[in-house]
């Protein structure tokens, strides 16, 4: 698997809700951003593969919110969420889990 290397967000306008996308599947995580740019109050800081990564990124980029895949590689997003609450700088961030595999299309939305 290929990690995407961590990159300073683009200076963004105080209205911006700060976005972290972590999806493992190259196709959503790219329908996902190219949709949320087409809303000026949305920006996308960051955007990882794997549950590790997330907690890495979480820390470095401190987003608003974390848009969570459940069924990551190597860590799910349940336990990446669990440990992205423990970085004090992210003391205060919500995560939305998007569900929709195998018909099953619950929405999981919480403020960590």
């Amino acid at each position: 698997m290929t990690k995407t290397p961590l990159q300073e967000p683009p200076n963004l306008p105080l209205s911006s809700l700060r976005i972290l996308i972590v999806e493992d599947d190259p196709l959503m995580r790219l329908g996902l951003k190219q949709f949320l740019e087409t809303d000026d109050r949305f920006a996308i800081v960051g955007e990882v593969a794997d549950g590790y990564s997330a907690i890495e990124a979480a820390g470095n980029l401190t987003p608003d919110l974390v848009i969570m895949d459940i069924g990551l590689p190597q860590l799910d997003g349940i336990e990446a969420t669990r440990q992205i609450k423990k970085i004090p700088q992210c003391a205060n961030f919500g995560a939305y889990f998007p569900r929709g595999r195998n018909g099953n299309d619950r929405r999981f939305i919480f403020r960590c």
